[in-house]
């Protein structure tokens, strides 16, 4: 089942009926890390200036390698909520091409996917914080240690997310948390492929696309042997 998403989904990406939700969604997460940036090379600006020129020039470059890791750890967050603008274009286009017979999802609409995304990102972004402790006594077992806890955790974050994102355009609420929970178990091994891309700098780029168009595979494969029913 995996195999045949990950294949699918990777497949799809340089779709023609792809090409503007990715060009779209690459757009909107430069400008936000552009802006990032900006407001970074302002600080380091107005920072306090030690008297020797070889201090000042290693604090700028720690403050920009400081950055460049927490826009790594933080991208998935912002990159999923951006990725709620366009959530409902890559779905249905993945649903036309692989499930013309099944019933088309319902559109969440550009404002009710947005805020779904939004809340799934700031879950993602709140839970990597909390675990920061994790990540720095992972540090003791390099690089392994901080590559286990960033796949266990976002393995699972990222799995149950995008799970729900796309469960929504074609379940009711109750149901849609009855069938994640019936594969709770799953939820780590269905979203490490997500995690993996989105690990990967530049790559990383395409992986709310990817991540949409995975897991639609996913959850049809999942919703042909499940039929949830309202408590």
């Amino acid at each position: 089942m995996m195999g045949a998403a990950i294949s699918r989904a990777l497949e799809q990406i340089w779709d023609p009926a792809f090409r503007k939700v990715l060009a779209w969604s690459l757009l909107w997460t430069v400008l936000l890390f552009v802006a990032l940036a900006a407001g970074v090379s302002e600080l380091i600006d107005y920072a306090p200036q030690a008297q020797s020129r070889w201090i000042n020039i290693a604090a700028d470059i720690g403050a920009w390698l400081l950055f460049l890791g927490a826009a790594w750890f933080l991208f998935p967050a912002f990159a999923t909520a951006i990725m709620g603008l366009f959530l409902d274009d890559a779905a249905e286009a993945v649903e036309r091409r692989y499930y013309p017979t099944d019933d088309p999802g319902v559109p969440l609409g550009l404002g009710t996917a947005f805020w779904e995304a939004v809340k799934l990102g700031l879950v993602i972004l709140g839970v990597n914080i909390a675990a920061l402790p994790l990540y720095l006594l992972a540090l003791l077992v390099p690089p392994v240690g901080p590559l286990a806890v960033y796949y266990l955790i976002n393995g699972y974050l990222l799995g149950r997310e995008y799970f729900e994102l796309v469960a929504m355009r074609h379940l009711r609420p109750a149901q849609v948390r009855m069938l994640r929970r019936s594969r709770r178990g799953s939820m780590i091994l269905y979203g490490a492929p997500i995690a993996f891309v989105f690990s990967i700098p530049v790559v990383n780029l395409v992986a709310p696309l990817f991540g949409t168009a995975y897991m639609v595979h996913i959850f049809k494969s999942i919703s042909r042997n499940s039929r949830p029913h309202e408590p």
